[in-house]
């Protein structure tokens, strides 16, 4: 196991489907493990950590697959995050959510996400776990 490098104070947020989790439609992620590994360990590092999800809140379930936000909410706490903490776009793309939250870094496995934050002015750092270099900007 890696140890992620001392990174405090910031504020930061992780994709669930295809990163922290398999992806929407169950294809497998092979780097889950690795990747609620990190969150673990930013977390334990008292960094301000949140969950930023396309999929449908709560109250915004019966537009698509019901209670698609349980695992969602589940994951979140196995890993000691509190419920406020996790952010339901309903399906919108997470870039205006991302800068208006102001975070720091954020893990993504979409590269579409990424183009579309790139229209933006923004200061985000975004990991893309698809890259096989990812691991050099966290270890």
């Amino acid at each position: 196991m890696y140890r992620v490098k001392n990174i405090t104070g910031k504020k930061i947020s992780f994709d669930f489907d295809g990163t922290l989790s398999d992806e929407f439609d169950k294809t497998p992620n092979l780097q889950k493990k690795e990747i609620q590994n990190v969150f673990k360990q930013l977390k334990e590092m008292g960094n301000d950590i949140y969950i930023i999800t396309k999929r449908h809140s709560p109250k915004n379930g019966s537009m698509g697959k019901v209670n698609e936000h349980i695992e969602v909410l589940q994951l979140a706490s196995e890993m000691g995050l509190p419920g406020k903490n996790v952010v339901f776009t309903d399906r919108q793309l997470k870039a205006e959510t991302l800068i208006k939250m102001g975070i720091n870094i954020h893990f993504e496995n979409s590269d579409f996400e990424l183009q579309y934050l790139n229209t933006f002015n923004h200061n985000v750092e975004v990991i893309m776990i698809t890259d096989p270099y990812w691991r050099d900007l966290v270890y």
